[in-house]
Formats: C-alpha cells, structure tokens, sequence
C-alpha cells in the first residue's frame, strides 16, 4: 500500500510516519529530507540560489539516496547536517523553485513505484494524487512550537521565536505557487494537539484497515463485473477481441475510436488488468453510474475533456505501472466513423515515454448511437487492439511536431484496423 502523511512542521509526522512503517512493514521515506540535502548543498557550496542557471545546472549535477533513516547527498551521508538552524531557516525558500520541486518529485515518484509511506507536504495532492491512503496531520501553533522547543534543546532557543518561524514557514509553504502545502480533498484529517503518538497511530490503522476492505470490495466487483459482461456480451452481441497479445504488462495508453455510450466497457473487459478511465463530471450526479465509476476506476474530467489535473492524473497511473483509456477523438462519433483526432494521448506519451496501443471498435455504432436514448438488445461487436506506437520512434522532432507526426500515425493505424478487419481480419492486427 502507499500511504502519503502531510500536514505542516511540528504535527508529529516523522515520528507517527515511523512508527507506521514498523507496524505496517512498509519503507519509509522523509521527503522533506530530500529538499533539506539540497538546501544543505546549496549553503556548503555558496550557490546563489537565485540564479536560475545555477540552480539547473545544480540539480543536474546532485544525486540523492534516502537508505532508512540515512539521507546521502551525491554519495555521502549528511544526515547529521540536515537539522542544522541554517538549513531550516532555508528549505522553504529552496522547495518552492520549480527546478528543485521538478527534480526531488521525479526522485519521490521513482521511490513511490513500490509500496511505502511518504512523508511531507504536497505528497497527497501533487506527488502521489492516487496513493492508497492520505493522511493529513495538524495542530495547534503553540503545541507545534512547543513540540520544536524540546525537540531543538538549546539554551539559546526560545519559545516565542520558534512559534514565530513556525509560522513564517507556514506562510511560505502555503502560499508558494508550486505544490503550495493544503490538505488533499480525499484525505483523512487528525488533530494531534491533545493526541499521544499511539492514539494518532491507532486512528491512521483503523483508516488503514478501512482502505484495505475498500480495495478487496473493489478487486472483487471488478473481476466478477468483468466475467459478467464478457458472458453477457458474448451472448448478445458475439464480442470477440482481436490482438490481445499487444496488450502486454505494465503501463499503456489505449487510445480507442469513440462511437458509442458503451465503448469505455467494451474495452475494458477485453483486458486481463484493471483500466482506469476517465469520464465527465456530470456523470458523477447520477448515483448509480458514480456507484460504478468509483468501482471500475474512473476519474472525473470536464466536459471540455482532459484538463491539467487529468493529465497529471494520467502521467501518475502510467509511472505507476497501470493502463489508461483515451479517447483521442474527444467525443463520440456522430455516423460511427472515425473523426479527427486531438494530442493528449501523443503529448502524454512523449512526456511519460509509454506506448499506445491504437484501438478500434465496430459494432458499438449500431448498438448504440448518439442519437438513440436505449441500446440495442443484439449485434455483433469487435474490440481490436493494434500494435503499440513507441513514443521514442519520434524522438528526432521537437514536442509539438512529435505529438503531431504521432496523432497523424495513430489516425492511420485506426483506419489500417479498420481495412485490416473488411478484409477478413486474418493474421494478427497491425
């Protein structure tokens, strides 16, 4: 599973993210390590930090690890100086350039390919949006502070100043443009002023066991969901699936041709892994249809079709292994054809470097038009699946010429399953 834990300094964090990782077996990672190494390079080394080509030309040259509770900055261990005063007086400012922010994001969602707790402040909403469980933690200013205090034990520390800088930082992080520090939308919130650490932990457990209910509810309705329909269409319209043998493990893009209503299903159950789609947020308000969404893995989107959410939605399922269905034409097709095609499936290709899989439906035009209210009971309808399109193919060309040149061979393709299927559809799909 992977849990993401943000909230501000001083809520307990660190201590409730370790404690989770012994009793939950699962990796720990301290992402805010991750921006104080950097921080601490910056210092040591007398890099003007806001010098943009310093600061590219740092991150391209800086290599991080975190093993345990041990952080290494290009090769060498710098946990002990990653607490220091001058580091914490500096970490927000450093966190909140893009070049930075890009570069640990792409270092946390590396770490993030397997199971594991993340800890930090924009973990659930910008770098692991579809984790397992989120968890945000907070208190009170003057029981931050005071947690701060004991935790610092110096002489020269005093209390006012601590609550002060907490609040200081507080500012920054909430209101810097990039990932700015806010509780995810479908996050689990805990107070932990008057809490002990085993009350949080006992609380984050029950959530825990919550999730992990919700998740085997949601692998059996998908998979008995998946056996009915296949029965079900098969019966009623003779489906059959041709070129399943490019619908290889791991992460892809099925960009489909959009005739009808059904199309997102008939797609679905032709593949042995669980797809996530997308779908607009009207749907969502009737309650049956959000009832089957949320269990087939469907995301909202506008109707004006994949907004930067999305596509950042999107970009994580694919880093994360898992297939997505597109569909590139952008609406439903109003005579069955195939109609022009938009980018967002070449432009999240190139960016996330997976393959498309080109795919054509027929039948589902006649089954159910755009015109018609209720499907019909009979038909006949094929699902096929083309060979893959590797982004890489166009790596001689800029990004917008590459997305167009592989639109434009994605629309062939289409049309090629289209003729290879007239034909008699022998041999495998092109």
């Amino acid at each position: 599973m992977l849990i993401t834990i943000d909230g501000p300094a001083g809520t307990g964090k660190s201590t409730i993210a370790q404690k989770l990782s012994e009793l939950f077996e699962l990796p720990y990672y301290n992402t805010g390590t991750m921006y104080r190494a950097l921080t601490y390079k910056i210092l040591r080394d007398k890099i003007n930090v806001d010098d943009e080509e310093e600061r590219k030309k740092m991150v391209s040259n800086t290599s991080i690890q975190l093993d345990n509770m041990r952080c290494f900055l290009d090769k060498k261990d710098v946990t002990k100086h990653l607490r220091k005063k001058e580091v914490d007086d500096a970490v927000s400012k450093v966190s909140a350039f893009k070049e930075v922010r890009t570069f640990i994001v792409e270092l946390q969602r590396a770490y993030g390919k397997h199971n594991g707790i993340f800890e930090g402040r924009d973990m659930g909403t910008t770098v692991f949006p579809d984790a397992d469980l989120k968890i945000f933690l907070n208190a009170s200013p003057k029981i931050r502070a005071q947690r701060r205090f004991l935790e610092m034990q110096t002489k020269e520390s005093k209390l006012e100043d601590i609550e002060k800088e907490l609040q200081e930082r507080d500012h920054l992080d909430t209101t810097r443009k990039i990932s700015p520090l806010r509780q995810p939308d479908d996050a689990f919130f805990i107070d932990t002023s008057y809490l002990s650490i085993a009350e949080v932990v006992e609380k984050i457990e029950y959530y825990y066991e919550l999730i992990e209910k919700q998740k085997q509810k949601l692998n059996k309705f998908f998979v008995f969901s998946r056996f009915l329909f296949k029965v079900l269409f098969k019966i009623f319209y003779r489906y059959k699936v041709y070129g399943k043998e490019h619908l290889s493990k791991g992460a892809a893009i099925i960009a489909s041709h959009h005739a009808s209503f059904i199309d997102p299903i008939f797609v679905g159950v032709a593949s042995n892994d669980p797809i996530h789609y997308f779908a607009r947020k009207s749907l969502f308000k009737n309650k049956l249809l959000k009832f089957i969404f949320k269990r087939i893995y469907t995301y909202p989107i506008g109707r004006g079709g994949l907004d930067l959410k999305a596509i950042k939605v999107a970009q994580n399922f694919l880093r994360d292994g898992k297939k997505i269905v597109l569909f590139p034409e952008g609406t439903r097709s109003p005579d069955g054809t195939i109609q022009p095609l938009r980018e967002g499936a070449a432009l999240i290709a190139i960016r996330t470097h997976t393959k498309i899989i080109p795919t054509h439906l027929i039948g589902t035009f006649k089954v159910w038009p755009k015109s018609k209210k209720f499907p019909r009971l009979f038909g006949k309808i094929v699902c096929i699946f083309g060979s893959p399109l590797d982004p890489k193919l166009w790596g001689m060309y800029g990004r917008k010429e590459a997305q167009i040149q592989i639109t434009k061979a994605l629309a062939d393709k289409l049309h090629e399953l289209d003729e290879w299927y007239k034909k008699g559809a022998k041999g495998s799909p092109p």
